[in-house]
């Protein structure tokens, strides 16, 4: 069906369609005005060739059930779910009059930091509202972010689309499939590019994503699908000031966004709502209302924060550098390497395992909506040669009964055998993905053992040699969890 065919219709029996918004891959989004209650809303209707996939189904429900648990002024609300007398699918939410920030990053370019640390602010009050709703996004990006304005004309951000959110404790019909990747993977955090489970602080991740990308102008990790996952998994992200080459970026905003892309979710800002404070302090500071650093960036030789194993990798450097390294230790950097490019195919192995699961979902059921629409044309065809019209005139060469029956019969096998034979592969697949998941949890754990070892031949190697301690390699030994055998603050430069 045209997607403006609704235009001037009166949908659901209370929602006058007024115009078309945009249309994606479920449907189309229409500017409705409620009968009712007289107030503008957004009406997103679902294809009707997509109703017969289950799955899609379930992501509306999860999105209506999951929205609906929030009231947040930075989350939109959701009024109404449900299905027309004709069995349309469709979600009736808040309309939100602005743009996304993808569209405005894409007409004015980068965002001044001042004012990207005030929306980004925003946005951990609506994710901690989620949160504290038990709904974790999973799918948080520019696309899903509306820039609109309130009564004053002051600057307010909404977050959408809660089609891919997490929602605990929820009947088991409205939780996401773990044997798909939901999700954007310029977006997505390492433990979900990974398959593990995922909890709050994945969105965190996601919007250390969104901050850089607004900063920097990109996201931090580009390519393909598989390079894009295997980035988030094991790849440094880059400094946004550095990646920029913005001297607004002070070291502050750097080391925030920097915690926020940390790969272990215990190293990043545990709460939407301690991420929030940080950012409105920064804010503060560089609006000149609060105590701190200056607007300008900081040239000073001071570190920008790092994770555990890259603090781990670049002591093991300056220790060689100063002569106490030990062959282990050589071997154990080898065998890392090793281990990690395990787990870059692993990961490429689950994510190229789910596609083909999701694809061929997707494309079985495309063929029975297919099958299904050729059947009603035959039954109608054979309904008007049993009543004696004459098909070859006005369906120019239909079929008469005898063909119909046939052809029907046909169809309905092949409808019949179509479910069974997908519920096999369906299963197949997921014995091979759930290998795939088992590896990955392998060479992962591998290389988590191969920085436990590490990190003891380090300990050992710096109280078996204090002299060689300056520092950058005490900082370096903080960051990474290793004991000094002397105070810090006698350490030299």
């Amino acid at each position: 069906m045209d997607p403006a065919a609704l235009i001037g219709t009166v949908f659901a029996k209370r929602f006058r369609v007024e115009r078309l918004l945009g249309v994606g891959g479920m449907g189309a989004v229409y500017l409705v005005e409620h009968t009712v209650l007289r107030r503008h809303l957004a009406l997103k209707v679902i294809r009707p060739n997509l109703l017969t996939d289950p799955t899609l189904a379930r992501r509306l429900r999860r999105e209506a059930e999951a929205a609906s648990r929030i009231d947040h002024p930075n989350v939109t609300y959701v009024l109404d779910y449900g299905e027309d007398e004709s069995g349309q699918a469709y979600l009736a939410m808040e309309y939100v009059a602005g743009a996304t920030l993808a569209e405005v990053l894409k007409r004015d370019g980068r965002f001044d930091v001042r004012h990207a640390l005030h929306l980004l602010a925003q946005a951990c009050d609506g994710l901690a509202a989620a949160h504290q709703a038990g709904v974790v996004h999973r799918d948080l990006k520019p696309n899903n972010i509306v820039l609109t304005r309130d009564a004053d004309r002051r600057d307010v951000l909404k977050i959408l689309d809660f089609g891919v959110a997490k929602v605990t404790g929820l009947h088991s019909s409205l939780a996401i499939s773990m044997h798909g990747t939901a999700g954007t993977p310029d977006y997505m955090s390492p433990e979900h590019c990974a398959g593990d489970p995922v909890d709050h602080r994945s969105d965190i991740y996601s919007l250390g994503i969104v901050a850089f990308e607004l900063l920097v102008g990109r996201p931090p990790f580009t390519g393909g699908l598989t390079a894009k996952l295997s980035a988030h998994v094991i790849q440094k992200p880059p400094v946004p000031s550095i990646a920029s080459g913005r001297q607004d970026i002070n070291n502050d905003v750097d080391q925030l966004i920097l915690r926020c892309l940390a790969k272990h979710p215990e190293e990043r800002p545990q709460t939407a709502t301690a991420l929030a404070k940080e950012l409105r302090v920064l804010h503060a500071q560089l609006m000149g209302t609060g105590p701190g650093h200056p607007a300008i960036r900081d040239d000073s030789p001071t570190m920008p924060p790092i994770s555990r194993s890259e603090a781990l990798e670049e002591l093991t450097r300056e220790v060689r550098r100063a002569g106490a390294g030990t062959a282990e230790i050589i071997e154990l950097l080898a065998e890392r390497v090793d281990a990690e490019d395990d787990l870059m195919a692993a990961v490429s192995n689950v994510t190229r395992l789910e596609a083909e699961r999701d694809a061929l979902i997707s494309a079985t059921n495309s063929r029975l909506a297919r099958l299904g629409e050729v059947s009603k044309l035959l039954k109608l065809e054979r309904a008007s040669a049993t009543a004696g019209g004459d098909l070859e005139s006005t369906l120019r060469g239909g079929y008469g009964k005898p063909q119909a029956d046939s052809l029907l019969r046909r169809l309905r096998r092949k409808i019949d055998h179509l479910p069974d034979w997908l519920g096999s592969r369906v299963a197949e697949l997921d014995a091979h993905i759930l290998s795939a998941r088992t590896a990955l949890g392998s060479a992962r754990k591998r290389v988590d053992d191969h920085e436990e070892r590490l990190l003891v031949q380090l300990q050992d190697i710096v109280q078996a040699n204090p002299s060689i301690l300056t520092r950058h390699i005490g900082t370096l030994c903080m960051q990474a969890g290793i004991e000094m055998p002397i105070p810090e603050e006698t350490l030299a430069d």
